[in-house]
């Protein structure tokens, strides 16, 4: 399937900046909970969806962030050496 709205979400999650990601996570997750207190349990999917996705950008920024700091070490020993740009 092509379209539907979970890929819809997808893409413009894909493009999005992290403050848009976090945008639409939290809006998913209010959305899903709103439904299911109105008695559409289908609102427990989207919630879910919303709440994987928290997660995924967590688990990315906890990465970047490690990495990102390895990378700084790796460069400033470098440069202590005479190495590095």
């Amino acid at each position: 399937m092509h379209g539907g709205l979970l890929m819809i979400i997808r893409r413009y999650f894909a493009f999005a900046t992290p403050w848009h990601k976090i945008v639409i996570t939290v809006s998913l997750v209010a959305v899903g909970v709103t439904l299911v207190a109105l008695g559409v349990f289908v609102g427990a999917i989207m919630a879910a969806c919303g709440l994987l996705l928290g997660w995924q950008i967590l688990i990315a920024r906890r990465t970047v962030r490690h990495h990102g700091a390895d990378h700084d070490e790796g460069q400033s020993a470098s440069r202590a050496f005479g190495g590095g740009h």
